[in-house]
């Protein structure tokens, strides 16, 4: 079977939900300023243009990551009255708390919604972490988008990188110019701060947070990836989300030592008593014997 070929897909039924009719837009003042950025010349978008350029669309297959970006795709997509199928790329390398958070997105805005293993993870670009692995990683993905485009009848993928990710940090942008699949966000301009506002204009507030990306990158190059080992990452830092930390990041040193990272006031939560001793030994637990925070050892049990 081909690495590239869909391997599995579940279907995931949105509950049916009241349509937010009383959202504002925003006017002609949202056009603010020119933005000249990786081989597009435009305006800054904002959410009036975003509905309409999905309306033009005419349907879509949307990569649903369930970070802030897709989700206000998928919510545009919504407004704008267009067919559409929100698909999630079920992984071992996808937290399990960005699972959950596109199946809520889904069940909220009541969209279709399919999770799909695409075969990324058969690939050895991908298993051993190479430096071109976001690449191959994302050209599987595109290709099963586009594989289940053309079954469902919709005329085109879309994804959601937008104004601010920058070419040498994204190396799977050119697998998504390769499939000819199409970042609105991206065309129109929109960056962190555009997709922010347009999310509060649909009363959707609660969704901008800090984005995420795949556990590949808590890994070291050229570490190969196993499955038990991503899942003890994702677990350390869904413990640290779960108690107000915002967006941690665990990086796997060896397999009993972590390197974790906080942002702001987190680092002095977890810097302090009862917290810092509760992490320790949840660290123990979760059978690692070294953690360091902010260059200092976290001495565990």
């Amino acid at each position: 079977m081909s690495p590239c070929t869909i391997r599995s897909e579940v279907d995931v039924l949105p509950r049916p939900v009241r349509s937010e009719e009383g959202a504002g837009t925003a006017g002609d003042s949202a056009w603010i300023r020119p933005a000249r950025f990786y081989g597009y010349n435009c305006l800054m978008g904002s959410l009036p243009q975003l509905v309409e350029r999905l309306r033009l669309y005419g349907g879509a297959v949307l990569a649903l990551s369930g970070g802030m970006d897709s989700s206000l795709l998928a919510a545009a997509a919504q407004r704008a009255g267009i067919p559409l199928l929100a698909v999630t790329a079920d992984s071992p390398l996808l937290p399990e708390r960005e699972r959950r958070r596109a199946c809520e997105v889904a069940l909220r805005l009541g969209i279709r919604h399919r999770l799909v293993e695409a075969g990324e993870w058969e690939l050895p670009q991908v298993r051993e972490n190479r430096a071109d692995r976001c690449y191959h990683c994302k050209k599987a993905r595109m290709h099963a988008l586009l594989e289940i485009s053309s079954r469902e009848g919709l005329p085109l993928v879309m994804e959601g990188s937008q104004a601010d990710d920058r070419e040498e940090e994204r190396p799977g942008l050119r697998a998504v110019e390769e499939a000819g699949a199409r970042s609105p966000l991206r065309e129109l301009g929109m960056g962190k701060r555009e997709i922010a506002g347009a999310l509060r204009e649909l009363g959707l507030a609660d969704l901008v947070r800090p984005s995420n990306s795949c556990l590949a990158t808590r890994f070291p190059p050229d570490v190969r990836l196993n499955k038990e080992e991503l899942r003890r990452v994702d677990r350390v830092e869904e413990w640290l989300e779960e108690r107000g930390i915002t967006g941690p990041r665990a990086r796997w040193r060896g397999p009993r030592e972590l390197r974790v990272e906080v942002r702001g006031e987190g680092l002095e939560r977890l810097d302090s008593e009862p917290l810092r001793g509760e992490f320790a030994a949840f660290l123990q637990r979760a059978g690692f014997d070294g953690c360091w925070l902010e260059g200092r050892c976290l001495q565990v049990p």
